[in-house]
């Protein structure tokens, strides 16, 4: 397994040694703008079929390329990296990707929500619930026509409003018990 590890790490290397010069031979903004949703593509064709450490290359690659041309980061690349890491059980660097997508995008109840549940997988109990109230807080804030709104939310066609709500609710009510429990030991 670990030659298998090696293995694969050379070939990402040697695949973004290839890029790299690409793009600072030809320093070409074209290219990148083609490459871009090619890599963002292949990530999502990796994630569908459950090999997150590969999407996780190509998430990579698309984020390189987007930083050289774009000032803030891509609030849904970073996510999806984000989700990579969490299904890889590294949870560090996941809550590093929902930073990122936080920044890019501050009033997403979705990078909220993902980070209450990554800080509840660590048992960092207050934290989670933070990170869950402000999900709540900017998912019942979408139909308050003052309120900042990200473009994104909830996610279209898998979720109405109120059950994205609901299930925010329910991760925000179990992270509450862990904290009740704690305070009565």
């Amino acid at each position: 397994d670990n030659d298998h590890e090696a293995i694969n790490s050379e070939a990402i290397n040697s695949v973004r040694v290839r890029e790299e010069d690409k793009y600072n031979d030809k320093d070409n903004d074209e290219d990148i703008d083609e490459d871009i949703p090619r890599y963002a593509e292949e990530a999502n064709t990796f994630m569908h079929g459950g090999k997150f450490k590969e999407a996780l290359v190509s998430l990579t690659s698309a984020i390189d390329l987007w930083n050289q041309s774009h000032t803030r980061p891509n609030a849904e690349f970073h996510h999806k990296r984000a989700m990579c890491y969490a299904k890889i059980k590294n949870n560090k660097k996941a809550l590093e990707e929902c930073a990122f997508s936080i920044e890019a995008r501050p009033h997403s109840p979705k990078r909220h929500k993902m980070r209450g549940v990554l800080y509840a997988r660590d048992q960092r109990w207050e934290e989670s619930r933070k990170a869950l109230e402000k999900a709540l807080q900017l998912a019942n804030d979408l139909d308050d026509p003052s309120a900042p709104k990200d473009p994104g939310t909830p996610p279209p066609g898998r979720k109405s409003r109120t059950e994205y709500v609901k299930q925010i609710s329910k991760h925000l009510k179990t992270v509450q018990s862990r904290i009740k429990k704690r305070m009565r030991l």
